[in-house]
């Protein structure tokens, strides 16, 4: 053989050589493509691949035995593969705890009666004006009245020292000055209403100075919605 076919055969396996070397990046992304799609249509994270030439590496956790087996098999007939290997840690997937539905919490109606109970206004002798611990006391119903609905009866009383007849007029003159002052705080007139039960019912004795003072007195209660 002559030295010039030597050195011409010499020449083109060299060429072949640097050709293989220069395509040999291509063909690892291509031969990484393939077997990145096996992984991710089996399901499991594509950090667990990882190729080197024609070498295929899977290292990584993986749902379930048939998750790794599916991505081994399918990666392993890609025309081109060498070597398959699986170092894959099955790991169960942890199952979240359900959170517990919100409870809920029944609020409680709000009791017109229970929030104006205690609310009284007392009265000189004799008399249905309005002192400055009334009109205090007024205020406070005024502003229940306002932060809650419902309709409102006044109810005034007097202590035994009149006759009945003339009780009844001044407890309703008691009930009549109250209402009319909850009106002026802005309290619809609709929703009150006023009456006098002159000296019927009594909340402490009449024989004495301190039970009248009692008794000369007007309350609140709420009307029931038909």
């Amino acid at each position: 053989m002559n030295r010039s076919l030597i050195l011409g055969l010499l020449a083109l396996v060299i060429l072949c050589v640097l050709c293989l070397w220069c395509r040999a990046p291509a063909i690892e992304d291509d031969l990484r493509g393939k077997a990145l799609i096996c992984v991710e249509g089996a399901g499991a994270d594509a950090g667990v691949l990882a190729v080197s030439g024609r070498d295929v590496t899977l290292e990584g956790a993986v749902a379930s035995q048939a998750v790794g087996d599916s991505v081994e098999a399918c990666i392993a007939a890609i025309r081109g593969i060498r070597v398959v290997n699986n170092n894959l840690q099955i790991v169960a997937a942890v199952k979240q705890p359900i959170a517990p539905e919100p409870a809920i919490i029944d609020t409680p109606q709000v009791n017109l009666d229970d929030l104006l109970a205690g609310k009284v206004v007392e009265f000189a002798t004799d008399s249905s004006d309005l002192n400055a611990q009334a009109r205090s006391v007024l205020d406070e119903v005024a502003a229940i009245m306002k932060a809650n609905p419902g309709r409102v009866q006044i109810e005034g009383f007097a202590d035994s020292r009149q006759t009945q007849e003339y009780n009844v007029w001044l407890s309703r003159r008691r009930a009549e000055s109250v209402r009319r002052y909850l009106v002026a705080q802005g309290i619809d007139a609709g929703r009150l209403t006023s009456v006098g039960h002159g000296e019927t019912e009594p909340i402490a004795s009449n024989n004495t100075a301190e039970g009248q003072q009692d008794n000369r007195r007007a309350e609140f209660h709420a009307l029931k919605e038909n």
